[in-house]
């Protein structure tokens, strides 16, 4: 029995076209990330998930919205999935930054992080299929951890914004099912979906 997860990184907000930092500055979707939630839950409406895990940030849960209104399931809010805090992250008064254990992170901090977060959701859903969206920050090192310690050389993650990326946990092991999965996203302007952010 394994777990199966599509992750997948949040829409888009006003602040990744600026490209400014957003941290744990708590940012919403912009009205192209509206749209962009919309194309992801019509390309994942026969999925069948049991649950959906978002990091408790704006732009990851409103991204799931969508995707709840047309599947009666449990969406949990995990702050294990944020992004990293980064040193030069930005603040402003008209969004809130939320506070966390430490005042920034390290690399290597956002990496076992990343792990931590994935494994215990994997546990705790052996033999279900489900969705996690979180931030491009935390998905960028946890796919190079799975690269890593499953062997596998292809592919390699692309770190684009609402890919879909299915993988697999078994055995306390990580694979890649598929990644880089863009088929849903044909007319996006290539620069708008692009990471970072």
């Amino acid at each position: 029995m394994y777990c199966e997860i599509v992750l997948v990184q949040h829409a888009l907000t006003q602040w990744n076209l600026e490209g400014k930092c957003q941290g744990h500055t708590d940012v919403p979707l912009n009205e192209q990330g509206w749209k962009m939630t919309h194309v992801l839950a019509k390309r994942l409406e026969d999925d069948d998930f049991t649950c959906i895990y978002t990091s408790d940030l704006k732009r990851a849960y409103q991204t799931a919205l969508p995707i709840i209104a047309q599947k009666d399931i449990p969406l949990y809010r995990e702050k294990g999935l944020r992004e990293a805090r980064w040193k030069n992250q930005q603040h402003c008064k008209q969004f809130v930054t939320l506070p966390f254990y430490v005042e920034h992170e390290e690399e290597a901090d956002v990496y076992r992080r990343a792990i931590d977060v994935m494994g215990g959701i994997a546990q705790k859903h052996i033999g279900e299929k489900i969705l996690v969206i979180s931030h491009g920050g935390l998905i960028n090192r946890f796919m190079k951890y799975i690269k890593a310690q499953s062997g596998q050389t292809e592919p390699t993650y692309q770190k684009i914004r609402m890919a879909i990326n299915r993988l697999k946990y078994e055995n306390d092991r990580w694979f890649f099912l598929e990644i880089n999965d863009i088929a849903h996203l044909p007319k996006m302007d290539v620069k708008r979906i692009l990471d970072y952010g």
